[in-house]
């Protein structure tokens, strides 16, 4: 599907790295709320220390939260988020995408003998042979012998 992108999911055991990302917080503060509210690692074999998600998100739920004025007090927790701040995180985040997308959707101009094989689902010997025929051009950058992608294009559409 074009256009699509997957969010891979959280594993079980994060890094500290990932751990801080999982909670959008520094490192400093991250291993301040660990020994406060005393979570511990996880040790895994030879590997550093991991943490449980699982235990993360109790964590989340034990964090005070601001509750919003419009809500009653027993109707759970809100977060007041300015209208204006909202639209610029969703062009943000728009914009984002829109990039990423399009890097993903880029080709390069050349491609490798290995690349070439690969696209065209054909051996090395074939490939050289087409090379040969004058079917695919290539260019010899240093060592390498790099195939244009218009001549693998124009050989599929053939």
């Amino acid at each position: 599907m074009q256009g699509c992108f997957k969010i891979t999911p959280w594993p079980v055991l994060l890094t500290v790295d990932r751990a801080c990302d999982y909670l959008s917080l520094g490192q400093d503060a991250f291993l301040s709320l660990m020994a406060h509210w005393r979570i511990e690692a996880v040790e895994v074999g030879a590997q550093e220390a991991m943490w449980r998600t699982r235990d993360l998100d109790a964590l989340l739920r034990k964090l005070p939260t601001v509750k919003s004025a419009a809500h009653a007090p027993d109707k759970g927790r809100a977060v007041q988020l300015d209208p204006v701040a909202i639209e610029r995180l969703a062009e943000t985040i728009e914009a984002r995408l829109h990039a990423k997308l399009a890097v993903a959707h880029e080709r390069p101009q050349l491609a490798s003998i290995r690349e070439t094989c690969a696209q065209l689902g054909l051996g090395r010997t074939k490939i050289y042979n087409l090379i040969n025929d004058g079917r695919l051009q290539v260019r010899r950058i240093g060592g390498r012998t790099m195939i244009t992608q218009m001549s693998i294009d124009a050989l599929v559409r053939v």
